[in-house]
This record gives structure tokens, sequence and C-alpha cells, in this order.
């Protein structure tokens, strides 16, 4: 989810994109997306949670009076709001919120009309360990073969070395059964392979 609004705050944390150095500099604007907590870019945030960014475009060419910000929040569609310009500089605070543990890219662009003048991103970090299964179902299952697949967990806390994959399989008229494996952490990483066997 998004919102914005116009702001004059300076925020801890931000990327900024250089220009082409063969483009004349007074031909374009600086843009600069700023994260106004700093766990976001430096630790992980939270799900779930509104956290607020500045938009912030400066050296806007004389003679525009409003710019329009487009973002992208790297998940779901993006949004944009107008801003006026003063005195060559144009901001606006927009809050954002995550589903789910894992990296976004924000990615937003500031227009005069539809000129694009400037663009900018910034990467987002949602704390939380996500479990990836591929494939996530079967279909039409081939019985009394083997089927493979895939368990991989991201974003797993620094200081284990080592996690425990445990899962249930359900079949028709019989007991549940739980089975499992051990496979090491890799820089926040931990992945598995394993089979199933379907049949009457």
């Amino acid at each position: 989810s998004s919102s914005s609004s116009s702001s004059s705050s300076s925020p801890s944390n931000s990327l900024s994109m250089a220009m082409p150095s063969s483009i004349p500099s007074t031909e374009y604007s600086t843009f600069i997306i700023e994260a106004a907590d700093a766990i976001l870019v430096d630790g992980g945030g939270a799900p779930d949670k509104l956290y607020s960014f500045t938009l912030t475009a400066e050296a806007i060419p004389v003679g525009i009076r409003e710019v329009t910000f487009e973002w992208i929040p790297g998940f779901g569609a993006g949004d944009s709001a107008t801003a006026k310009v003063r005195d060559g500089y144009a901001t606006i605070t927009i809050e954002l919120s995550y589903p789910k543990p894992g990296s976004y890219d924000i990615v937003s662009s500031v227009y005069d009309g539809r000129k694009e003048l400037s663009r900018d991103s910034l990467q987002v970090q949602i704390a939380g360990t996500t479990l990836t299964i591929d494939p996530p179902g079967l279909t039409n299952a081939e019985l009394l073969v083997k089927h493979p697949f895939d368990l991989t967990a991201d974003g797993i806390p620094t200081g284990l070395d080592k996690v425990q994959f445990l899962f249930y399989t359900f079949r028709p008229g019989q007991p549940q059964s739980l089975y499992g494996f051990n496979t090491p952490v890799i820089k926040g990483r931990a992945s598995g392979s394993d089979t199933q066997t379907y049949g009457v």
C-alpha cells in the first residue's frame, strides 16, 4: 500500500543516480529516494508496517512549475503524485508497506509532463525468513513415480549455521507422515531437495 504528501524532512539513507557525463548537467534534474528509517537499508524492516520515503528532485529547469513523481514499490502496481516546483526544488513523501520478507527495489522517476527529468532506485530490506517450494504443487501427477521438489529458505537470521526442513505428507486412508532433513546455511540461505512417490 502507498500514500503521499509534501515534505521538507531529510531522512537518513539515500541512493542517488548520477547523470551520464556526456549529457550537460544543466539539462537534467538530480533525483534522490530517501528512506526515513535506517533499518530498511541496514538491517531489515518489518512486514505490513508503513514506512516513509522522500522523493526529491533538485535543479529542475527554470520555467517548470509542477512535476509528477511516479514510483514502483518493488511489488504490485505503482503510483504517482504531483508536486509544485519552488526554486528548482520539488519533494513528496510516500508511505509503503511490504507484505512479506525479502528484498525490494523502489524505482521512481520525476517528469515534466511526459518528459522524464531523472530517476533513482533504492533497495529495501524486509526482515524475516521465507520458504519456497518448487514446484508449489502437482496436477495430474503420475502414480508410482518419484516426483522431485526443491526447498529454499531465504533470510535466515545471522548466527545459524544449520537448519532442518520438516514437512508432512498426506495420503488418503493412511496416517500422516513426517519427514525432514538437515542442511547448512550459507549467507542466510538454505536449500535442499527430496522426492515423493504417490500411489493408490
